[in-house]
């Protein structure tokens, strides 16, 4: 469950910092092509992070559901 947590945490981080160098790039030089592929890698793994949060919940609410149909 810590490697779970640290990976979302990871990825979370990262795309944090991919969009913050996107943000500083357009400010100081405008809108260029470098600064939007930052952009689309830091939402990218906002976007993993988050998938990963979906099938860790998905997981733990079908092992509950077998859980009870066993009891």
């Amino acid at each position: 469950m810590a490697f779970i947590i640290m990976l979302i945490q990871f990825l979370g981080t990262s795309g944090s910092l991919l969009l913050g160098i996107s943000a500083v790039g357009t400010h100081f030089q405008g809108g260029s092509e470098a600064t939007r592929e930052f952009a689309y890698a830091g939402i990218f793994l906002w976007a993993a992070a988050l998938g990963v949060i979906l099938v860790v919940f998905a997981i733990a609410t079908i092992t509950k559901k077998f859980s009870k149909a066993q009891s």
